[in-house]
C-alpha cells in the first residue's frame, strides 16, 4: 500500500511577505508584550505559540492571518487596536475572520490595545490561557 503525500498549500507571496514583515519588526509593542507573556505561560506546558500564522479559507478562497495561534489548544489570540472598532471595513473583516476560525473549530479571544497597556493584562491573558488548558497537563498536577 502506498502512502499518499499530503500536498502542502502554497501561501501567496503578498500574504507571506506581510506575515513575515509583522514577525520581523512590523509587530507593535502590544504584540511583542503579548508574545512574551504567551511564551512564558505556555513553556511550562511544553506548548508553543506561533505569531502571524496564515490560514486558508478553502470555501471562500481567502487567506487570513491570526496574530497568535496556539495549535495544541486550537486557540487564536488577537490584539485589536482602535481601528478594529472604528473602521467599518475592519469590523466586517474581523467578523468574517472570526466566523472562519470558529467554523474550523478554533476558539478566538480578543484583547484591546488599551488592556495590553494596563497592569491587568498579564492576569487576564494567563486566566484566558488556563481556561483552555486540559487539567491533566498542568505542571502542578504531574506526579514525579
Amino acid at each position: 500500500m502506498s502512502k499518499r503525500k499530503r500536498k502542502r498549500l502554497k501561501i501567496p507571496k503578498r500574504i507571506l511577505r506581510y506575515s513575515r514583515g509583522m514577525k520581523r519588526g512590523g509587530a507593535t509593542f502590544h504584540e511583542l508584550v503579548t508574545k512574551d507573556i504567551l511564551k512564558d505561560v505556555l513553556s511550562s506546558y511544553n506548548y508553543y505559540v506561533k505569531s502571524q500564522y496564515c490560514f486558508l479559507d478553502k470555501i471562500k478562497h481567502k487567506w487570513y492571518i491570526a496574530d497568535f495561534y496556539v495549535k495544541p489548544l486550537n486557540l487564536i489570540i488577537e490584539i485589536d487596536g482602535s481601528h478594529h472598532k472604528t473602521k467599518k471595513a475592519q469590523v466586517e473583516y474581523d467578523r468574517k475572520r472570526t466566523e472562519f476560525f470558529i467554523r474550523e473549530g478554533m476558539a478566538v479571544e480578543r484583547f484591546d490595545n488599551i488592556l495590553v497597556e494596563s497592569l491587568e493584562f498579564r492576569k487576564a491573558l494567563v486566566a484566558t490561557i488556563k481556561a483552555y488548558l486540559p487539567q491533566q497537563n498542568h505542571p502542578a498536577s504531574r506526579q514525579t
